[in-house]
């Protein structure tokens, strides 16, 4: 599913007096935004998903961004400007498609205000991470997790295994992508740092504040089947796991879901963590 993102053509008016530096600040960043979901696009792309879309109301070419000058003139015209933030911010507007009556998630700001949705990287990086609250397709919710935490592998039972709570997933969302962020930011310098597997795992839970811990028995159960970089089968035990209380939202009663995950194996993935399930208890 393609997410539609607005540049606010009300932000690219300079209300507060900006200088040209700021601008050019600014400008820089909203590059950084456009290269970041580019990125996202080019893992869509990979998964056969629809891109992501900038969208723009050609109203934000008369806004006027400095002195007198509108966001045209900024962009085509006067010798003052820097011709390197002229093409960045041309860039960026001119290739926007046109907006007629899509449906907008974000909006995406030049400079702040009551609407910005999307100010930084930052912005843009919460935004991905909200919109997994809203997911009720357990299938989506794979692909998301594929195309924004690029340090994790998804086993396929992870697909099968979101599919399965897709009808109770949305009271779990917010814990569940809490668990991935840490994972995919954190928990390798962790198990580096701690050297011992339930050292980390206490950190783990001391970061998130969801109990993490190894199963005690019934291993069996957790053996996954993985390929490697040379395409042979490793089979690993993917005990450490993330346990979800129910929610009160949960319609679910006396459920607790898990997310079961593996540190990673340099034959795999170039190590990455590895995510064999999240559902139900195993």
């Amino acid at each position: 599913m393609a997410i539609n993102l607005l540049l606010n053509e009300d932000s690219f008016e300079n209300n507060d007096q900006s200088t040209l530096e700021d601008i050019y600040n600014r400008i820089d960043n909203l590059d950084r935004i456009k290269s970041m979901i580019e990125g996202v696009n080019v893992r869509k792309k990979e998964l056969s998903l629809e891109k992501d879309i900038i969208l723009k109301n050609l109203a934000i070419y008369d806004k006027i961004i400095y002195n007198e000058l509108t966001v045209s003139d900024f962009i085509y015209g006067d010798d003052e400007i820097k011709n390197d933030y002229k093409v960045m911010l041309r860039s960026l507007i001119d290739k926007s498609k046109n907006l007629f009556d899509d449906h907008i998630e974000g909006h995406i700001c030049l400079f702040n205000n009551a609407t910005c949705l999307i100010f930084s990287v930052d912005d843009l990086i919460n935004f991905y991470y909200k919109y997994f609250e809203k997911l009720d397709d357990g299938n989506e919710f794979f692909n998301r997790i594929k195309i924004h935490f690029p340090n994790l592998h998804l086993h396929e039972n992870a697909r099968v295994s979101l599919i399965e709570i897709q009808d109770n997933l949305i009271p779990f969302a917010p814990n569940i992508v809490k668990t991935l962020r840490y994972l995919n930011d954190n928990l390798k310098a962790s198990l580096e740092k701690n050297k011992d597997p339930r050292a980390m795992l206490e950190d783990l839970t001391a970061s998130i504040s969801l109990h993490a811990s190894i199963e005690g028995k019934g291993k069996e159960r957790l053996n996954f089947k993985f390929t490697t970089t040379d395409g042979n089968i490793k089979t690993l035990c993917c005990e450490p796991h993330v346990k979800y209380n129910r929610s009160e939202e949960s319609g679910v009663e006396k459920e607790y879901y898990r997310l079961y995950f593996h540190t990673g194996d340099k034959d795999i993935e170039d190590g990455k963590v590895l995510i064999a399930h999240i559902g139900t208890h195993l």
